[in-house]
C-alpha cells in the first residue's frame, strides 16, 4: 500500500481521525469529498483499477496534467483491486467490514452489477455509511444519462445565464460543479455520521450534480417567478440588472471588478477615484438611474 502526501511520522488529527474511509471515486466530484475528509483527519484509501483512474491517466498529456490528481488525493494511501475478479470483489468486502464510510462515482446500477452496491455491503457492514455521486441520481428519468461538469453545467440551466446577451450559452470556466457536488457529498456524509452516533446505523448518502448545479441558480430563479420569464444573460453585469456598480472594467493595468451593493459603496467609490461630483449629478442620483446609465 503506498501513501501519497503525508508524514507517517506525525500522528493524525482531526475531527475525523479515527475514520477509514474507503475510495472508488475518480477525477473530481468525489476525490474532492474525500480529500475534505482527509484534511479533517480521516484515513482515506483510494482504491483504483490497475490501470489507474481517469484523472491519473491525463499524465499520459504531460507531468502538469497531473497535478489536480495530485492536489485531490494528497493525504491518502493507495490500493488496486480489479473488481471485475471475484477475488477483487472478495477483498473489497473483507476492508469494508473494517471501514466507515465508503465512496464511489459510478454511474447508477454499476456497484450493483458487480455484486458490491449498497445493499450487499450494508448487510456486510451495517454501520457503513455509502456515498454515491452521479450526475443525475439514482432514481429518476435522467438517472441513466451520462454526466460530466459541461454537461451537467448545460443541464442544470447554469450555462442558460452564462455569457453575453448576444452570444451563445457559455460554461464557467472552472468544472465548478463537480467540486460543490464534492462539497454536498462531504456534507451529506459527515450528516450521516453524526447520526451514526445516534442510531449505530449507516446509511446510503447519494447526491446528484444537476441538484448541485440548480441551487447555484437561487437569484437567477428567484428572478424567473418575479417577472414570469426567463432572465436573459447579462455577461459580468449583475443577474437582475439591479445593481450598479457591478461589472469588470477595464483600467490602466488590465481589468479591475467593481460591486457597489448599497449607497454608501457607490458613494465611497466615487470618493476613492476624486469624483465626489458624481455624488451630486441627477443621473447617478439612483441605483436604478445608475444601472440605466450603464446601457448608455
Amino acid at each position: 500500500m503506498n501513501k501519497v502526501g503525508q508524514n507517517p511520522a506525525r500522528p493524525v488529527s482531526g475531527p475525523l481521525a479515527g475514520l477509514r474511509v474507503l475510495d472508488l471515486s475518480q477525477v473530481y466530484l468525489g476525490p474532492y469529498a474525500t480529500f475534505l475528509m482527509a484534511k479533517a483527519g480521516a484515513e482515506v484509501i483510494k482504491i483504483e483499477p490497475l490501470h489507474g483512474e481517469p484523472a491519473r491517466r491525463r499524465g499520459e498529456l504531460g507531468s502538469s496534467a497531473t497535478l489536480p490528481f495530485c492536489m485531490l488525493n494528497a493525504n491518502k494511501k493507495n490500493v488496486t483491486l480489479n473488481l471485475k475478479e471475484q477475488a477483487g470483489r472478495e477483498l473489497l468486502i473483507e476492508m469494508v467490514k473494517r471501514a466507515g464510510v465508503l465512496v464511489e462515482t459510478f454511474a447508477p446500477g454499476v456497484m450493483d452489477k458487480l455484486g458490491v452496491g449498497w445493499s450487499v455491503l450494508h448487510e456486510t457492514n451495517p454501520r457503513l455509511i455509502y456515498g454515491s455521486g452521479t450526475g443525475f441520481g439514482l432514481s429518476g428519468p435522467d438517472r441513466d444519462t451520462l454526466a460530466m461538469d459541461l454537461t451537467v453545467q448545460a443541464m442544470s440551466g447554469v450555462m442558460s445565464v452564462t455569457g453575453e446577451p448576444d452570444g451563445p450559452p457559455m460554461k464557467a470556466g472552472p468544472a465548478f460543479v463537480d467540486f460543490i457536488s464534492g462539497i454536498h457529498l462531504y456534507g451529506g456524509i459527515v450528516t450521516a455520521l453524526f447520526e451514526r452516533e445516534r442510531t449505530g446505523r449507516g446509511r446510503l448518502v447519494e447526491i446528484a450534480m444537476e441538484e448541485a448545479g440548480v441551487h447555484t441558480l437561487a437569484s437567477n430563479l428567484g428572478l424567473m417567478h418575479q417577472n414570469q420569464a426567463v432572465p436573459p444573460r447579462t455577461g459580468n453585469r449583475h443577474g437582475g440588472l439591479s445593481l450598479s456598480s457591478y461589472n469588470v472594467y477595464p483600467c490602466r493595468d488590465g481589468h479591475v471588478a467593481i460591486i457597489c451593493m448599497g449607497e454608501h459603496h457607490w458613494q465611497a467609490l466615487c470618493r476613492s477615484f476624486g469624483h465626489d461630483d458624481i455624488l451630486t449629478d441627477p443621473r447617478f442620483a439612483t441605483n436604478a438611474r445608475r444601472e440605466h446609465a450603464a446601457d448608455g
